[in-house]
């Protein structure tokens, strides 16, 4: 068993809701709002196409706000331009 399996109680309200919403979404850490992937990529021309959309909790439940697509390689290279040792760039 490795310790990604290990689950520890109680589990934090960013865990939960994490859980709740599925391996395919990002939540914003600091509102309601969240990114909800779709679980599949289509191959175009520009790349690897993924579509998501933009969600937020209103009180009654989830909302869609937009539907965006952006390829793969877009995602991958900006995230690339991120260091975790020096988060002042």
């Amino acid at each position: 068993m490795t310790d990604d399996a290990i689950v520890q109680f109680p589990v934090h309200t960013h865990k939960r809701i994490l859980n709740q919403r599925g391996k395919f979404s990002v939540s914003c850490i600091v509102s309601g709002r969240w990114l909800r992937f779709e679980n599949k990529a289509t191959k175009i021309h520009e790349g690897t196409a993924v579509f998501f959309n933009v969600m937020t909790y209103n009180g009654e439940g989830d909302r869609k706000l937009c539907e965006m697509c952006v390829t793969l390689e877009d995602l991958r290279a900006l995230l690339n331009q991120y260091d975790e040792s020096n988060d002042s760039k």
